[in-house]
């Protein structure tokens, strides 16, 4: 059995590598808590809630993936022992982060929505509770969040707060319907969250309810010096065509950022033009990405709310893409998975971007030209099987714009599409001059087996590995798909994040719940 000092440097570590600007105020509360644990004998929820967050942190810190399992199995077991003794909202609140961690969001919320409804009230319960050890894992937002759980001064504070933290950051899609709720259950149970109060106003904003702006409001009163809790009531005010007010606030935020001498990439945003025809995000923190200045635009909310893009196949896309590879990205938008991969292919790789819509067009060339990615080739125009002229139907959020048939186009207002240029890859590969292609990521909503079939040359002699939208706006599988790659030796799978597992899809009951699907060519099948 490992030390008592080792297990609290162990815990000390990840806090200061995950959270560099926490308060070291509660370091004596830390001590304390490492020696009343009882590590050898475990007997009480919290005993076996601190042993089940050292094996997390265990498990963070190997690159040995079976092991990396096993720790998360002890965590389990433990977690629900310490469950089974006192309903313990620490034990619970863990379980919930591993189901949502490892890509389980049906059992996350299940879990959650019994917690809270069933958590003791009681002045009894409460007064029972000890603080415990609180793991969340490293993200690009929390801090503060995370600040509040360890300098908690009671237990059960302790532990709604981290239950709140917990189901803020469980929701794969937080602007949706399960999403939003979940949102306002986490707000209600802990409401000085600044993320919280800042995914709630944009998430209603993306609707155009602009009372919304009150949850921003407070989330700026939480955290004044927030950059991107103020670059959300610039934009806010600036969709609610205010542009005095969204001014004040781009001018506050210019304020806020001279006087930290902070000229980080979050800051980007205040040089810009009041009403300029794009916004800028900070994105994999160092790159800044030119985006639509409105919350219709699902990669500008995503990006401002949560600091990430939140599908989970991004893990598997940037742990594979490495120096020198070439890399096609069909349907960019607005380059999220565009310029991820430009960041690991660097110099001596190369990015085809393919884009339809105008307007992500320049976007796509602007942060190419801020961030100096001359590797990055923006090529206007839509993937499909045949080279020529097509209609881009336009929605509100550019990411559901869709090729229409020419009949569509003739009964549709000509202002709601776009009349584009369409080509195959094979034909794009040639103009380029590629001599190999490893990665394919499609998102063509709905015409991803057009894409596939204008690429017979670049499938059979670079046999890339492809990640296709497996549910569009249609809601259902692309099953077309997945029986075409099937037909050319493809096997699919979808992917767990964490663990980092492929796990194979067998039957069309597989696919159901799955946004992406991760195609791998034969070479690459043991």
């Amino acid at each position: 059995m490992e030390s008592l000092s080792s297990f609290g440097d162990l815990y000390l570590e990840y806090i200061f590598n995950t959270y560099p600007d926490i308060d070291a105020s509660f370091l004596s509360t830390l001590e304390k808590m490492v020696e009343d644990t009882n590590w050898e004998d475990p007997q009480s929820s919290k005993d076996w809630n601190n042993l089940a967050v050292i094996d997390l942190l265990e498990a963070d810190n190997t690159t040995e993936l079976s092991i990396r399992g096993e720790l998360l199995q002890q965590a389990k077991t433990k977690l629900e022992k310490g469950f089974s003794l006192d309903q313990s909202v620490h034990c619970a609140a863990h379980y919930i982060l591993l189901q949502s961690i490892l890509g389980e969001d049906g059992s996350a919320n299940s879990l959650a929505l019994h917690t809270v409804v069933n958590t003791p009230q009681t002045e009894e319960y409460a007064a029972s509770r000890s603080t415990c050890l609180a793991y969340l894992p490293a993200t690009p937002r929390g801090s503060q969040e995370f600040s509040a759980i360890i300098n908690a001064d009671d237990g059960f504070k302790q532990g709604l707060i981290l239950l709140a933290e917990v189901i803020r950051r469980s929701q794969f899609i937080f602007y949706n319907s399960i999403g939003i709720r979940f949102l306002r259950i986490a707000h209600q149970i802990f409401a000085n969250s600044p993320n919280t109060c800042l995914m709630l106003g944009v998430t209603q904003l993306m609707s155009n309810q602009p009372e919304a702006v009150s949850y921003l409001h407070h989330a700026w009163r939480i955290n004044p010096h927030n950059s991107f809790v103020l670059q959300a009531l610039y934009l806010a005010y600036r969709q609610l065509n205010n542009l005095d007010t969204a001014s004040y606030w781009m001018n506050y935020a210019n304020q806020i950022s001279l006087s930290l001498e902070d000229t980080s990439a979050a800051w980007e945003w205040t040089k810009l033009l009041v009403d300029q025809e794009f916004t800028y995000v900070e994105f994999e923190q160092e790159l800044i990405m030119a985006v639509e200045p409105r919350f219709q635009s699902i990669v500008t909310s995503v990006l401002l709310a949560q600091g990430d893009w939140f599908e989970r196949e991004m893990e598997f896309w940037r742990d594979h893409i490495t120096a020198g590879m070439t890399v096609i990205d069909v349907g960019a938008n607005a380059g999220v998975y565009t310029f991820s991969a430009a960041k690991r292919v660097g110099a001596d790789g190369l990015v085809l971007a393919i884009e339809p819509f105008s307007q992500c067009v320049e976007y796509l060339k602007e942060t190419c030209r801020i961030n100096k990615l001359d590797w990055v080739k923006v090529c206007a125009g839509a993937a499909s099987d045949r080279n020529g002229k097509a209609k881009l139907s336009i929605s509100l959020a550019s990411e559901l714009n869709e090729l229409i048939s020419e009949e569509d186009g003739k009964t549709r207002d000509p202002s709601s599409f776009e009349e584009v240029e369409c080509f195959t890859l094979d034909s794009l590969i040639e103009e380029y001059n590629v001599k190999q292609v490893d990665f394919l990521k499609i998102d063509a909503e709905g015409h991803e087996i057009q894409v596939l079939k204008g690429s017979d040359r670049l499938l059979t002699e670079f046999a890339p590995i492809i990640i296709y939208e497996n549910i569009a706006s249609n809601q259902v599988s692309n099953l077309p798909v997945a029986d075409f790659l099937r037909s050319i030796g493809y096997q699919l799978f979808r992917y767990q994040p964490y663990l980092q597992k492929l796990i194979p899809i067998n039957s069309h009951d597989d696919f159901q719940g799955s946004l992406n699907v991760i195609a791998v060519p034969p070479k690459f099948i043991i």
